[in-house]
C-alpha cells in the first residue's frame, strides 16, 4: 500500500509540474503571444479591392486569405516590404505578414497598370 501512495503521490506531482508547463505565454510587451491573428477573406476583383481596409497593429503577425474572382493575375502587395502575395485567376492564396513600424501603408495590386486603374487603398498600422 505505501508502494501504491508512494506511486500516486509522484504521478501527482509529475502532473502539477506539466500542468505548469502547459498554456499560452503572456508574449511581448505590445505583441500578440505569438498568435497569428486571422484577417479572413480579401476578395481580388478585377482592379479592386474588396474589402479595401485592414484593421493592423505594429508588430502583429497577420494571415490572410484572397481570392481572385478576376480574370487576370493579381496580387497582394504593401509597397515598401518584401510582402507581396500574386494569386492566380480562380485560385486562393494565403498570406501571413508582420508589420514592426506604425505607420500608413499602401496596399496595392503591382500587376503593370492595375494601380492606375484603381487596386489600391491606404491604411494605417496602429
Amino acid at each position: 500500500m505505501k508502494k501504491l501512495s508512494l506511486l500516486l503521490g509522484l504521478v501527482l506531482a509529475g502532473a502539477v509540474v506539466l500542468a505548469g508547463c502547459g498554456g499560452k505565454s503572456g508574449g511581448d510587451a505590445g505583441g500578440n503571444g505569438g498568435e497569428v491573428v486571422d484577417l479572413g477573406t480579401i476578395e481580388l476583383k478585377d482592379y479592386e479591392f474588396v474589402p479595401n481596409n485592414l484593421d493592423l497593429k505594429a508588430g502583429v503577425t497577420y494571415k490572410v486569405t484572397l481570392k481572385n474572382t478576376g480574370t487576370q493575375v493579381h496580387d497582394f502587395t504593401i509597397e515598401g516590404t518584401n510582402i507581396s502575395k500574386v494569386v492566380q485567376p480562380g485560385a486562393t492564396e494565403t498570406l501571413e505578414f508582420k508589420l514592426d513600424k506604425p505607420g500608413t501603408i499602401n496596399v496595392v495590386c503591382a500587376q503593370p497598370g492595375h494601380k492606375d486603374l484603381g487596386m489600391h487603398f491606404t491604411t494605417e498600422v496602429k
